[in-house]
């Protein structure tokens, strides 16, 4: 009798792990699934959670403008950003796709010209002869010197394209998200007990603490990081606008992405300097190459107004997280990268010290 009771007891055991086991792989398999219908979306909706932590004030205050009406608010903003963001952002890119179409037709019927170097060329360090010496025979004669260097050419032409495709899928992108980001400002409340609540089943009772690290951290990184990058490049596309400097908006974005990586955007800025004064007078090439200069310094004094406020987040975190999110996911991981790397710094570094601070109160405790 008790082996049979065993017996039917190992049966009914046997059955209960059989169904939890299958219960587990269902779900499992819905989870596996559902990840693999939203992995195209991730980036783009950690770049809408990215901007709408990051405007979240500006739309606060906003709101407050308009008699506590926040989804009014998040509209106007969206709408707002894509005025002023995304619509030049277009032109640009629309005005060095046709100046790149206008030098293609001139070089192909022969007559793009070249104005001769100046003089000043020969003085610059390092390449300075090599520089001047191409730059005059091109200007004698352009077909010869295209020969020459056709290979470079045709493969600096094929990243431009790859550049001005990627930028346009970015652009796309960057619409939807601010959209996005409007949607989730519009339900902060909601969006924030969900990840309060989220983070308080992950992490315990620190969850409201990680939440608001995590959000002072994204804050930071975009004021910081984004905010001054986008600064100097629209600095620097409004200088070289005003100096008539050709494919203004393929070097803007030179700048944008130099900035981000924690690079001097005067790598790009430089050779754009040295070309206005072939082809401007020497006072206003003088000017506008220390306008180069200060735009490209600009982040030295404001880094310290706007970075790092509470958060400290070291250079090579943001270059690697921009560099690694680049390769992942294109332009756009340039911004998700840094800030996503960063936030990953904060949360693991505070991590560590709250074990060290529980290893440091545990002896005195026990005393």
């Amino acid at each position: 009798m008790n082996q049979d009771d065993n017996h039917a007891q190992g049966t009914a055991e046997l059955k209960r792990s059989i169904e939890i086991f299958i219960r587990v792989g269902l779900i499992l398999l819905l989870l596996l699934w559902a990840f693999q219908i939203i992995k195209p979306f991730i980036d783009l909706l950690a770049w809408s959670a990215i901007l709408a932590i990051a405007l979240y004030p500006v739309c606060q205050f906003g709101a407050r403008r308009m008699g506590g009406k926040m989804g009014r608010a998040s509209i106007v903003l969206t709408l707002l950003l894509i005025t002023l963001i995304v619509l030049p952002t277009v032109q640009l890119v629309i005005s060095s796709v046709d100046s790149a179409k206008e030098v293609a037709a001139e070089l192909q019927a022969g007559t793009l010209k070249i104005p001769s170097p100046s003089e000043k060329i020969r003085s610059l360090p390092l390449f300075g002869e090599e520089i001047y010496a191409t730059w005059e025979e091109a200007s004698q004669n352009l077909e010869s010197t295209a020969r020459k260097f056709e290979r470079e050419i045709k493969l600096a032409g094929e990243k431009l394209l790859g550049v001005i495709g990627g930028t346009g899928l970015t652009i796309l992108k960057f619409s939807f998200a601010i959209i996005i980001a409007g949607a989730f400002m519009a339900k902060a409340p909601a969006c924030h007990d969900f990840t309060l609540r989220l983070s308080e089943r992950l992490v315990g009772k620190e969850g409201e603490h990680y939440v608001d690290l995590a959000r002072a951290t994204i804050r930071s990184v975009a004021q910081g990081i984004l905010g001054i990058a986008a600064f100097q490049a629209i600095a620097a596309a409004a200088g070289m606008a005003f100096m008539d400097i050709p494919l203004t908006g393929i070097w803007s974005l030179g700048v944008l992405m130099l900035a981000i990586v924690q690079l001097p955007p005067l790598l790009v800025l430089g050779p754009v300097a040295a070309y206005a004064f072939s082809v401007h007078d020497t006072v206003s090439a003088s000017i506008f190459a220390v306008y180069c200069v200060v735009v490209s310094m600009s982040d030295s004094f404001l880094k310290p107004l706007l970075l790092g406020r509470g958060v400290d987040v070291p250079m090579l975190v943001i270059l690697l997280g921009a560099i690694g999110g680049m390769i992942v996911s294109g332009i756009i991981g340039l911004f998700v990268g840094a800030v996503v790397l960063a936030l990953a710094y904060q949360l693991f570094t505070e991590w560590l010290n709250q074990k060290s601070r529980q290893e440091e109160t545990a002896p005195e405790s026990a005393t």
